[in-house]
């Protein structure tokens, strides 16, 4: 996931095996190794999030010459989990919020999450699981929000779309958990519209698709990419 950020920074391009890397924590040493691989066979969210990061690490390391390019890049990309992890917990707050829990217990059971659980283990760098986790609590906030507040709208319906395909670019498996998730939320805009209101309904079903929509189409370019077939 690094090296192919890395590729896309430097190379411009999705190959990950023709540049060599110092990176004693996972070699074991300081000599350059060179990666066997051409292209990565993870999805693409996750280096997604990473792209700013080590575009950050890449700018910092022009100005400071005298260190380790990688190492300064490297640490700007371990950053990437633990901002995410935090925006998870953040999320799950306003996931218990949303369901009438009050303040305390929010907060009790936000800290329980984030010091109690495998949660701060995943916040190195190269796990896929805190992006993945952010995915599932937007979308579960969204949920929250509609079934108890009833509060609808196309931005909404675009959103929940959006972190739905959020976590079909991050792990393709995830795609039944995406696919339950959108169908509740069409269940709820079924329930709030109405039959009746054929065109309002429509319209939200519209942006909903759009929002998932868009990271279908990606992840088939991606696909197309790496492997010169959008179905590999």
């Amino acid at each position: 996931i690094y090296a192919t950020a890395e590729s896309i920074i430097l190379d411009h391009d999705l190959t990950i095996g023709d540049r060599p890397q110092q990176w004693p924590q996972a070699f074991g040493s300081g000599l350059p190794q060179t990666m066997t691989a051409t292209v990565s066979k993870y999805e693409p969210g996750m280096v997604l999030a990473e792209l700013p990061f080590y575009a950050i690490g890449h700018g910092l390391a022009l100005q400071l010459p005298q260190l380790p390019h990688d190492y300064i890049t490297m640490f700007a990309v371990s950053l990437t989990n633990v901002l995410l992890s935090a925006l998870a917990l953040l999320l799950f707050y306003y996931v218990l919020r949303a369901q009438a829990v009050g303040i305390h217990a929010s907060v009790l059971w936000t800290l329980l999450l984030g010091f109690t659980t495998p949660l701060w283990t995943y916040s190195k760098v190269g796990f896929r699981e805190p992006l993945v986790m952010v995915g599932l609590l937007a979308c579960f906030l969204l949920l929250a929000q509609l079934w108890t507040s009833r509060r609808c709208g196309s931005g909404r319906s675009w959103a929940l779309g959006f972190f739905a395909g959020l976590l079909l670019a991050t792990r393709l498996s995830a795609g039944p958990v995406a696919a339950v998730l959108a169908l509740s939320y069409a269940l709820g805009l079924l329930e709030y519209h109405g039959w009746k209101n054929g065109w309002a309904l429509l319209r939200q079903f519209l942006w909903l698709g759009l929002g998932l929509g868009l990271w279908v189409i990606f992840l088939l370019a991606y696909n197309y990419a790496r492997y010169g077939s959008c179905w590999n």
